[in-house]
């Protein structure tokens, strides 16, 4: 995967999710946009530089015309994406906040970024798709290049899997095969109680009438 196709799948979508403070994303999708973001933040101090357009700011960071108009676009692409991360961990987003707090809030907030996001559906949503395990659509050889769209379903088509029809299916499938053998087993062989043979296995088998066939 070139590079970018790399900035299409990891730094766009966020982009494109500008304001949207809702729903997970996953441990992957977050450092990867953070990495993008980083280098694209780099460039923009970069050409503050080559421009002319920059001074030191806190600390003897660079800062410039460039930089701060950047951060200023990425502002709230960035809290909502921490939101979203914050949600796929089972957190409010408004730990967000912990920022604020000298040392220990960053701490607990880091704590919080780089956990692995809750491996099923939470209260904020369902398994962000490029998360292990979750749906991965055209990720699969035998997965349907898409969702399909609702009401555009074909006789025979392509149709999105349901697992809870297809648990269901299996569980019925099993209980039907256990009910079937739990009949054809074979009655135990008994033995014999009395007379010369007692405590000898009865082989003989039992006629219609209930009675022994020699």
């Amino acid at each position: 995967m070139n590079l970018r196709e790399l900035i299409k799948k990891w730094y766009i979508p966020p982009i494109k999710q500008y304001a949207d403070f809702t729903g997970r994303t996953s441990r992957k999708a977050f450092w990867m946009f953070i990495l993008f973001n980083m280098i694209f933040a780099w460039a923009a101090i970069f050409i503050d530089n080559i421009l002319g357009t920059h001074d030191d700011g806190f600390f003897g960071v660079t800062n410039g015309t460039f930089n701060n108009l950047y951060s200023l676009v990425l502002l709230i692409p960035g809290f909502a994406i921490t939101f979203r991360r914050l949600h796929d961990v089972g957190e409010e987003g408004s730990k967000l906040f912990f920022i604020f707090l000298p040392i220990i809030g960053w701490i607990i907030l880091l704590k919080f970024l780089i956990q692995e996001g809750d491996p099923v559906e939470n209260k904020f949503g369902p398994v962000p798709a490029e998360a292990p395990g979750g749906p991965d659509i055209g990720g699969h050889p035998y997965a349907p290049n898409e969702k399909p769209e609702a009401g555009s379903e074909k006789p025979g088509g392509d149709k999105s899997i349901d697992v809870p029809a297809i648990r269901k299916e299996a569980e019925e499938a099993i209980a039907r095969q256990k009910k079937i053998e739990k009949q054809t087993i074979a009655p135990k062989a008994k033995k014999i109680k009395w007379g010369l043979d007692r405590g000898a296995i009865d082989f003989r088998t039992p006629t219609k009438d209930g009675k022994k066939k020699v």
